[in-house]
């Protein structure tokens, strides 16, 4: 019977009246231009020259924003390697306005620049690597917990599903 009313109840509504949004695009805007002004900024003009790239970038930052207080050491690296890249992006600009931009000068800057971009992505991954250490060792421990609480784990899913056992 209730298949049946599942039914009736999905044909009377339209399929977007019962879709689940994957995100509230304008709220995740807001949050991110809140607390990353600059890297808003440099998302919305990747959304001008390529819009697919748009939204998983938007994504990038919103979990950065929500996560600032379980995984600090991964926002700052996430931070740092964005500056270092807008600093390589805006010397790029310069290089590639003209003929007499491009010094020596320049180049030994853009040199420093992409050093700088490759030893924040180390800091990148080391903070990624160590936010998936910790959580490989939680689910070590839960495996282990369940292995030596098997038989408990069985018992209390039974009772949780017929009741408790009666003698």
């Amino acid at each position: 019977m209730r298949p049946v009313l599942f039914l009736l109840a999905a044909l009377a509504f339209p399929s977007s009246a019962l879709a689940v949004p994957y995100f509230d695009q304008a709220w995740a805007e807001q949050l991110v231009a809140a607390e990353y002004p600059a890297y808003f900024a440099w998302i919305q003009e990747v959304r001008e020259r390529n819009p697919d790239r748009y939204e998983p970038l938007l994504i990038q930052g919103r979990m950065m924003a929500l996560n600032q207080q379980q995984w600090p050491e991964l926002v700052e690296a996430w931070e740092n390697h964005f500056f270092a890249m807008d600093h390589y992006r805006g010397l790029v600009g310069v290089w590639t306005s003209g003929p007499d931009a491009q010094t020596d000068a320049l180049r030994t800057e853009l040199i420093s620049a992409a050093e700088d971009i490759h030893l924040a992505t180390i800091e990148l991954f080391d903070a990624r690597l160590y936010l998936n250490e910790a959580q490989a060792e939680q689910l070590r421990f839960k495996i282990a917990d369940h292995e030596l609480n098997f038989d408990v784990y069985a018992l209390d899913t039974v009772e949780r599903t017929v009741g408790p056992i009666t003698d």
